[in-house]
């Protein structure tokens, strides 16, 4: 669960820096499974993102691995901050965590790496055939 307070809003497919304890990693919001407007107290489910003063259940994927309890456990490790452009725009906290096969089958929109890894990997790619064509890299 999460409470929205960001300018822009939360989107699913966007990428985000969690915090978590003394944790961080990259994040990104995987679907949202239904948003409660705060003023006027009206569920909505099939939303792509969740707009300011709005709380939301959502399922995030992290970037790496991170240790984390669930709500009713130990209370430093169950809430989480969510960053967007250096600003803490949303909190939570961790009601549940899915099996791993969950994640194995999902769609993965950055294949198995991080989104920094794979930008990186093919900017060398194209440094190299640019500066090395000689080398005959078959990549």
């Amino acid at each position: 669960n999460i409470f929205w307070m960001g300018r822009n809003p939360l989107e699913t497919g966007k990428r985000y820096k969690l915090k978590i304890g003394t944790n961080k990693t990259n994040v990104y919001i995987e679907k949202i499974e239904s948003v409660l407007d705060a003023s006027a107290l009206v569920k909505s489910i099939d939303r792509n993102e969740v707009t300011r003063h709005e709380v939301a259940q959502c399922i995030f994927r992290t970037a790496n691995p991170i240790s984390f309890d669930l709500v009713g456990e130990l209370k430093s490790t169950n809430r989480f901050v969510i960053v967007d452009n250096y600003d803490i725009a949303g909190g939570g906290i961790i009601i549940e965590a899915l099996e791993p096969s969950y994640h194995e089958t999902a769609e993965k929109p950055f294949g198995n790496k991080s989104p920094d890894i794979a930008a990186f990997e093919t900017e060398l790619k194209n440094l190299i055939v640019k500066y090395f064509p000689h080398w005959d890299i078959n990549l």
